[in-house]
């Protein structure tokens, strides 16, 4: 305390721990130098008394700025304090416990926050109700911005502690009738929505109408996805629907349109059928040439799944290939191609008149596979080509999915690309699998997907697969994203490379390393220290690439550590790196080391790579110490 001296008046006080002494420190607080203040906090919080605690949590709102933000920096150490003063008779005292949780964003106290809205005191359950409302739109905000890994970590944990504690409130609604808590819930997407749909189906409440009265009127953007799910809730599909069909405002239009990868869930799809009004689909129209990449496929997907003749949405299409835009166009005919009408068919016609497009190039194919009624092969076994009638399209595709793994991978793409022009919703019926609730259909469905090159029309689902609760299905999806190159990937695969499963770190790891990201060094480094042996292989092949000298020094050691996983691993990298400077001990490795397996692939590294110089390189030493 020498460097941070207490006034003189009490500083002899303070080795006395009892209440007299804390009231004393609690009353001058405010009136403090600003580093006395943190000194006389420090002891507070050491004494550790939560009557004392409650005092200055209590008095919150009438501190200065520099006092908030200093008690905000120490909230979880104030939990004792919090608690109490949320208990208090005070009003005052009650409103300067919730702005102090809002203001420190502390997610580990929201469930307060939840027993607030239940208070006796209407003024209490509204400032509760719009504290969930700040710190929720905070923490969207915060997700929306392309935030770092360890970010996204910590974002994670606060948003599971507010979901959590939305859902206590939402259940509790008929105690409190906050809208604000409601539009929070929403804001979280599916980490409220069972404790919405499970209120929902409770007898006499209240809630449906209040959401419904939310959603028919909302242009907010961040309610899109839950609009979306909303669709397949018979008791809210209504203004969901009415909701979206008034939509005229940009940044909403693309909100809803990034949604699109929901239509995998076919209660969903089904309910677009809801959304019919011309007007709205003009002003769409409008919006899709603001648009590119998935957001554009996404628009096309859901504007093809909205309700109304489907000859109008031929000449929607019509109009949209007519339309000069590249994308847009690529976009609609992919939609025809899965469309097997006689008016699609005619269309495609159309576009394939222009022989010198490669986009009607590929309407061009299509219709002579129409035309061309040709059968295929399905299975291990070569047979007789059969005629494919419509009722049977989906047995078809059945015997290709349940002889899948039997197959050769020359075979799975020879039956796949037998049966995808004879099964117009083949994307359709692999995002059903994608979406699966048995982890085995969905590791299959992505391994088809990658045998059938369909990982672009299905990108998303893949996507959403890179956060899937099994570690093995997270894994797989986690490699195939190394194909789709872009910032939404790269955010994704920077997070998995903290992923618990080491098989999600290692192929993040090579899938940033194969999309080259420049700053993927900050989130791959930690990863040279990992336990497993992949993880670390696929680190220091990363970094070196990037020629960080730790990653050599890595490398170096695994060449000498006692476990043969380690070392195979590590010749494993100097194969694919084509490392020429560790050749010598590779070479004494091959003839000298204690395992068999590793004598063999250190044998085969060294012929690889350059056999008739392996006595004349230096060390792996002596060219670590040169670099």
């Amino acid at each position: 305390m020498a460097s941070q001296p207490l006034p003189a008046a009490f500083a002899y006080l303070v080795d006395e721990n009892n209440l007299a002494v804390d009231a004393a420190l609690v009353e001058v607080l405010p009136h403090l130098e600003p580093f006395v203040q943190a000194a006389a906090l420090e002891i507070l919080l050491e004494r550790d008394h939560p009557p004392s605690l409650a005092a200055v949590v209590g008095r919150f709102n009438d501190h200065n700025d520099v006092l908030q933000r200093l008690i905000c920096a120490r909230a979880g150490e104030l939990s004792a304090g919090v608690r109490l003063a949320m208990a208090s008779s005070t009003l005052q005292e009650r409103a300067s416990a919730i702005e102090m949780i809002v203001r420190s964003d502390t997610g580990q106290l929201a469930y307060l926050l939840a027993d607030a809205v239940r208070s006796r005191c209407r003024r209490t359950r509204e400032l509760a109700a719009a504290g969930f409302h700040r710190m929720t739109a905070r923490l969207v905000h915060r997700l929306e911005t392309d935030p770092t890994a360890e970010e996204i970590a910590d974002l994670d944990v606060r948003a599971n502690c507010l979901a959590e504690a939305l859902a206590t409130a939402v259940q509790r609604w008929e105690i409190h009738f906050q809208p604000k808590v409601l539009e929070a819930a929403l804001w979280l997407g599916d980490r409220v929505e069972p404790a919405i749909k499970n209120k929902l189906r409770g007898r006499r409440t209240k809630i449906a109408r209040i959401l419904n009265d939310m959603l028919e009127g909302t242009t907010d953007p961040r309610l899109a996805g839950f609009l979306l799910r909303a669709l397949a809730v018979p008791e809210l599909r209504q203004a969901a629907a009415r909701a979206i069909s008034r939509a005229r405002e940009g940044t909403f239009l693309r909100a809803i349109f990034m949604e699109s990868w929901l239509l995998a869930d076919a209660g969903i799809e089904r309910g677009c059928r809801w959304i019919h009004d011309d007007q709205w689909l003009q002003q769409a129209v409008n919006v899709l040439f603001e648009l590119d990449g998935s957001a554009l496929g996404g628009a096309i997907r859901f504007l093809a799944a909205v309700g109304g003749p489907h000859q109008r949405k031929i000449e929607f299409f019509r109009k949209l290939i007519g339309a000069g835009h590249a994308e847009i166009r690529r976009a609609a005919v992919w939609h025809l191609v899965h469309d097997r009408s006689e008016v699609a068919t005619n269309l495609l016609n159309i576009v394939a008149m222009r022989p010198t497009d490669s986009i009607a190039r590929m309407a061009a194919r299509e219709v002579r596979h129409r035309r061309s009624g040709a059968g295929f092969t399905v299975g291990t076994h070569r047979s007789a080509p059969e005629s494919i009638s419509e009722s049977t399209l989906h047995d078809v595709f059945d015997r290709y999915w349940n002889q899948f793994d039997d197959f050769s991978p020359e075979e799975r793409l020879e039956a796949g690309n037998a049966i995808g022009p004879y099964v117009p919703d083949l994307g359709i019926l692999l995002r059903g699998k994608l979406a699966s609730g048995e982890p085995l259909d969905r590791a299959r469905a992505l391994r088809t997907v990658s045998s059938l090159g369909l990982l672009t029309e299905l990108e998303e689902s893949v996507r959403r697969l890179a956060h899937d609760p099994d570690p093995i299905v997270r894994s797989l999806a986690v490699s195939m994203l190394a194909e789709l190159p872009g910032p939404t990937t790269e955010r994704v695969l920077r997070a998995a490379v903290n992923d618990p499963d080491e098989r999600v770190q290692a192929n993040a790891i090579e899938a940033l390393d194969r999309l080259d990201v420049e700053d993927r060094v900050v989130c791959t480094e930690p990863r040279l220290s990992s336990p497993d042996n992949r993880v670390r292989a696929n680190a220091v092949k990363s970094l070196l690439r990037m020629e960080l000298r730790r990653a050599g020094e890595v490398l170096l050691d695994m060449l000498e550590d006692p476990s043969p996983a380690y070392r195979l691993s590590a010749l494993w990298v100097i194969e694919r790196m084509q490392s020429q400077t560790a050749l010598n001990r590779v070479g004494d490795m091959s003839r000298s080391d204690s395992d068999e397996r590793v004598r063999r692939l250190a044998k085969r590294v060294r012929d690889v790579i350059a056999p008739e110089r392996t006595t004349h390189l230096p060390s792996f030493e002596a060219a670590s110490k040169e670099a």
